[in-house]
């Protein structure tokens, strides 16, 4: 998705975990490793029950309570991540957060903060 701002994390072929973070600035994207526009610190990801889990610290304004997020899934092709479809659940996996209450919901949320998690 254009503007969304991605923590990528996949299992690479020596089985290793590949967590980084990556601006969506186009269709098609080859999810080049690149900074987000707030900080995100202590990065890393887990491969535990066929389930990818990120971690991560995000340094987000005092004006942010709600985030918008959005996860995929895609193949993996010579330890590269390949493009995840556009159809069905792909097209339907979005969420919000609350970060002050913990509760979370399926309506797009107010703001601008997206993030994406691809596996």
């Amino acid at each position: 998705m254009v503007g969304s701002q991605a923590l990528v994390a996949y299992r690479m072929s020596d089985v290793s975990m590949r967590a980084y973070t990556s601006p969506i600035a186009q269709y098609r994207t080859q999810l080049r490793e690149g900074e987000l526009s707030f900080g995100v610190s202590d990065l890393s990801a887990t491969y535990e029950n066929n389930e990818i889990i990120i971690f991560a610290t995000l340094e987000i304004s005092r004006n942010g309570t709600t985030l918008n997020h959005v996860w995929q899934e895609g193949a993996i092709s010579g330890n590269v991540p390949q493009m995840h479809g556009a159809s069905g659940a792909n097209i339907q996996s979005m969420g919000t957060l609350n970060l002050i209450s913990g509760e979370g919901g399926t309506k797009k949320a107010e703001g601008n903060l997206s993030l994406i998690f691809l596996i």
